[in-house]
């Protein structure tokens, strides 16, 4: 353990766990009668293995596959480097192949939603977050999606990029690869953190790291910054359906920009560059979490058409081929107001004439929407009758027509059903 520490920068807790996972692993083979490395056998690991799964904890379950995968890679790596070092005679057959090692179940990242990511990257919103450093975190965080890690330990005084043009860039670190990149930002979000900068500056003539804290050798902590986060949700009081308060994570910013950006039609190698990934494949992972998202979306959804009448889904046998149809498609076409029916591969005639379009379809989650929209025709129709501008007039009043059958129809759709009706 004293050559992990000399090693690398393991925290004493993380040597701690390595510690009672190999004095477990050693007790046991006592127990059966081994008590030399010289015989240990392949097969005491297995048996290991089986010991580990029927282990029951105080509250009667057994140990996770995550769990039981950290003991395993613990006692791994520890054969590995005492027979490497030469530290003990142990064979090298004595390893846990890979299809033997415990595998947790991969669930699909976590989206906290775009209204929420929205309300929380707004400036206003931002501004109640009291302590600077825990702001400019979250700010980038919340824009870039870059990784806790990265933005906290990994940014530097020097990390602006003026590209040229009002274009900028943030220079990081990307702690998983071990190596610099950059990714664009907002000319907003480059101006404050000059501004940042320079408060930092004056504080700490001397430090490199941008979240330097206390003295120029700490930086914040990955703690406080979730605590942080966690306090900004309850300041906004951001709830779900049910009423409950939004469980919100830094990570969960990085899996809804990269949703939302593959929503929004940007290509996949573009989305693998803005999250750092090495791989394509890591990246892919949204692609099937955008389909799944818009899938459930359209399969539950209550549509109206341009004329306000309910749009008819096929179900049985049918519904996969419509699916397959809707989302290869053009159901995956997000706009302002709804979603567009029409295949990506035809020409639309109608232009962004959507509210005419006998192909556009909006649902009530889009009511928000339609009503600012409804407002400001409105405004529009006002200023131009008032000025004496008779075509505006005309070229507003449409809109603001079908606007208002709109709403009305979907305000019927909000509506709760009375109980017993499907």
């Amino acid at each position: 353990m004293n050559y992990r520490i000399q090693a690398e920068a393991g925290t004493a807790s993380y040597i701690q766990s390595i510690v009672s996972h190999m004095t477990l692993f050693c007790c046991w083979l006592g127990s059966i009668g081994v008590n030399s490395w010289r015989n240990l056998e392949r097969q005491n690991l297995l048996d290991f293995l089986t010991y580990l799964r029927k282990i029951s904890m105080p509250d009667g379950k057994t140990y996770s596959e995550k769990y039981l995968g950290a003991i395993v890679s613990h006692i791994s790596v520890f054969i590995e480097e005492a027979s490497m070092n030469e530290w003990a005679d142990i064979s090298r057959s004595v390893r846990w192949l890979r299809h033997e090692r415990p595998r947790p179940q991969k669930n699909d990242p976590q989206l906290m939603g775009q209204q929420n990511a929205a309300r929380l990257r707004h400036p206003d919103n931002l501004k109640l977050i009291e302590d600077p450093d825990f702001r400019m975190a979250i700010n980038i965080i919340a824009e870039t999606g870059l990784r806790r890690r990265d933005v906290v330990y990994g940014i530097s005084m020097n990390c602006l990029i003026d590209v040229g043009n009002d274009k900028w860039s943030l220079r990081y670190m990307n702690t998983k690869g071990a190596e610099p990149l950059s990714i664009p930002i907002s000319p907003q979000l480059a101006g404050t953190i000059g501004e940042f900068i320079q408060h930092k500056r004056a504080r700490f003539p001397h430090a490199t790291k941008l979240f330097v804290r206390k003295d120029p050798d700490r930086v914040l902590t990955l703690t406080l910054v979730n605590n942080a986060l966690k306090d900004y949700v309850e300041l906004l009081d951001l709830r779900d359906s049910a009423g409950d308060l939004v469980s919100v994570t830094p990570h969960m910013f990085r899996h809804q920009n990269a949703t939302d950006w593959l929503e929004q039609g940007v290509p996949m190698p573009v989305i693998q560059k803005l999250l750092g990934h090495k791989s394509l494949s890591t990246t892919e992972i949204y692609a099937r979490m955008s389909e799944k998202k818009v899938r459930e979306e359209w399969e539950k959804m209550r549509a109206v058409n341009r004329t306000g009448d309910l749009v008819d889904f096929p179900m049985s046998d049918l519904e996969e081929a419509a699916w397959t149809h809707a989302f290869m498609g053009g159901a995956s076409q997000a706009l302002p107001n709804g979603r567009c029916g029409m295949p990506c591969n035809e020409t639309c005639e109608h232009a962004n004439a959507c509210l005419t379009c006998p192909l556009f379809m909006t649902t009530p989650e889009y009511l928000p929407v339609l009503r600012e929209q409804r407002e400001e025709h409105r405004q529009m129709i006002e200023l131009a009758e008032r000025e004496g501008y008779q075509r505006i007039v005309e070229k507003n009043t449409k809109p603001f027509e079908a606007l208002t059958h709109l709403i009305d129809k979907l305000e019927t759709l909000e509506e709760p059903r009375p109980a017993g009706v499907g």
